[in-house]
């Protein structure tokens, strides 16, 4: 640890409950998530949950680690230049090829630490200036203790996404510091009022690994074929967007950040996602065969339309009042089922509804109340397809494959209907 009398220091295992509460408690990174406000300036409608969250129990071995490393602890960049060239060396040390000798070799080696998302906390920054031992921090060196972020696993790579993406915040001690000894440190502004809120730092720097850019053109880190960041909805500045410059102000996120976001896990299954396993815990195994979340609900007043592909971990309910269009392709986990309730609408607009669970089924389709099955829609594996007293269904020009047929929907040789 460095021991320069004007050196930030750093978090250690005294401070892992502050740690721990980043991502688990109120105010952290996954309230934030889960909790987001309405953008009066964009052109989106309130979306109200990004439906993402951070694992991390910080256990210290298995999902916190301490590394005693100087270079490391000053990894950030402002005042002090060339202080983020250790970076991927950093990244190199302890994410894809971690030292024999190091005390944790062993759990950084396992697989679920591999494809996982590494976010390195590091003191601030720190460049070494001549005279002095450039390998310690010492009075001629240049410290600056203040908050930054940084990732160099931005979207993806060649199509393909980062296995093990990786992240830099800093500065965060000296605002946790400050936190609990106001009116003596640097940065006193950074501090967010609590310290589970310090958890936000690292959602910027995941919302980049997950495609999101900066809304601003004077921020924006890539050059995005819709609008500046990407995204239609999004206006060029916002105080609300999280992706905006009002730093005390950031709760929204549009319905195509979050689209973007979903979009990448869906397309690319990404390593580092992890899967409810039923059991209260979580697993690399994407579920294929069993239903592991409660049902989607469509509630009343929702009317949504899904038009990129997607593999859901549950069942659909369509609510009274609320209407879903599906104008894509659906994977339900095998035991999974759609219940549309009376006063509730289902359109399949060229959609084909499958499970991925081999040689199995899924439960079907049970209609209380509107269904419509549009031409060019394939229904695969389903045990039954169920019309209730008092709902109405119609299917033109599709496909049924492997399909149980209940009374009222055996659409087969019908209105240009095909079964296999």
């Amino acid at each position: 640890e460095p021991d320069h009398q004007e050196d930030p220091a750093n978090l250690t295992e005294e401070h892992i409950d502050s740690r721990r509460s980043w991502v688990t408690d109120s105010l952290g990174a996954n309230w934030m998530l889960s909790e987001l406000c309405d953008d009066p300036t964009d052109g989106s409608p309130h979306m109200t949950d990004t439906r993402i969250r951070l694992l991390n129990t910080g256990t210290i071995g298995k999902e916190g680690f301490f590394h005693p490393d100087n270079r490391a602890w000053g990894t950030g960049y402002g005042s002090c230049k060339g202080s983020s060239r250790y970076w991927y060396r950093m990244r190199r040390k302890y994410v894809e090829r971690p030292d024999t000798a190091h005390p944790d070799y062993e759990a950084l080696r396992l697989p679920e630490m591999q494809n996982a998302f590494h976010v390195f906390i590091t003191a601030g920054s720190w460049a070494p200036e001549p005279p002095g031992d450039p390998r310690i921090p010492d009075d001629n060196d240049c410290y600056w203790p203040c908050a930054g972020g940084m990732t160099s696993s931005m979207g993806c790579n060649g199509g393909a996404p980062p296995s093990h993406p990786t992240q830099a915040i800093f500065g965060t001690y000296n605002i946790w510091l400050h936190g609990h000894t106001p009116g003596v440190q640097t940065c006193e502004r950074d501090y967010p009022g609590t310290d589970a809120a310090l958890g936000g730092a690292m959602l910027g720097e995941v919302f980049h690994v997950l495609t999101l850019d900066h809304l601003s053109p004077f921020q924006a880190h890539k050059r995005n074929s819709k609008g500046i960041d990407g995204c239609l909805d999004t206006p060029p500045y916002s105080e609300y967007n999280r992706l905006g410059c009002g730093y005390g102000t950031r709760c929204a996120l549009t319905a195509c950040q979050i689209g973007r976001m979903h979009h990448f896990f869906a397309a690319l299954e990404p390593a580092f996602e992890r899967f409810p396993d039923g059991r209260g815990g979580y697993s690399m195994e994407r579920p294929r065969c069993a239903a592991v979340e409660p049902d989607l609900r469509i509630p009343a007043g929702a009317d949504i339309v899904w038009s990129g592909n997607r593999m859901l971990r549950s069942g659909i309910v369509v609510e009274a009042g609320a209407r879903l269009a599906i104008n894509c392709e659906l994977g339900l986990p095998g035991g999974a089922s759609v219940e549309v309730k009376p006063g509730g609408a289902l359109v399949l607009n060229g959609a084909r509804l499958y499970t991925p669970c081999p040689q199995g089924k899924w439960r079907g389709i049970t209609v209380g109340g509107q269904l419509e099955i549009a031409p060019g829609s394939t229904v695969e594996s389903a045990e039954r397809l169920q019309l209730l007293e008092g709902g109405v269904a119609n299917a033109r020009q599709s496909r049924f494959i492997n399909c149980g047929m209940g009374e009222g929907m055996n659409y087969c040789g019908r209105a240009g209907n095909t079964c296999d």
